[in-house]
């Protein structure tokens, strides 16, 4: 049964990663700014100071710009990769570097506990209406997320939201999912 799981994962990644392939960065940046624009009519972010965001890789929503207009506003917060789990710390414009998987991550500042963070935005490969995600495999949001007791809001583009994500017992779901499409509440929304 374990080996059929991480298959069935595998599968969706590559078929994920394929067509990721069919988008431009023109369309991923449009397309980001409607995710980060229905982000900014939660509620839940109109009234969180503290706010986990992550700086993008190529292929997901472009949080750039998001991080830069909302930081003198809010207290950003980034992962950076340790060895095998993430530490949390403040976005500082001025004090940024490349880190692990050539993501840019503060260089240095105190660490922050999950216990702070008011608001989880997390990506993921792929989620499925349930709030199940798929991650890149490492585990890193997996074994952060339950020290994190705030809403957690994945985010993703439509292709990336499939029926049915396979899960392990430490696989960590999401309260909503937003996309290009739609904003789904799983609470309200139990699908």
């Amino acid at each position: 049964m374990q080996m059929h799981i991480q298959d069935h994962k595998s599968d969706i990644r590559r078929r994920i990663s394929l067509l990721k392939k069919q988008y431009s960065a023109v369309w991923r940046s449009e397309h980001s700014q409607i995710v980060l624009d229905r982000i900014e009519s939660l509620d839940y972010f109109k009234d969180s100071h503290t706010i986990l965001l992550y700086h993008a890789l190529w292929d997901e929503v472009q949080t750039a710009s998001f991080i830069e207009k909302w930081h003198p506003f809010k207290r950003i917060i980034l992962p950076i990769v340790e060895e095998d789990h993430l530490l949390l710390r403040r976005f500082h414009p001025d004090k940024m570097k490349t880190g692990a998987f050539s993501i840019l991550e503060p260089a240095d500042g105190p660490d922050i506990a999950p216990e702070e963070i008011e608001l989880a935005i997390i990506p993921g490969v792929a989620f499925d209406r349930q709030g199940n995600r798929l991650g890149r495999g490492k585990g890193f949001y997996d074994r952060l997320l339950p020290f994190v007791n705030a809403p957690k809001v994945g985010i993703a583009f439509s292709y990336q939201l499939i029926n049915e994500i396979p899960t392990d017992p430490y696989d960590k779901p999401v309260d909503w999912v937003i996309t290009d499409t739609e904003v789904i509440d799983i609470s309200r929304d139990p699908a």
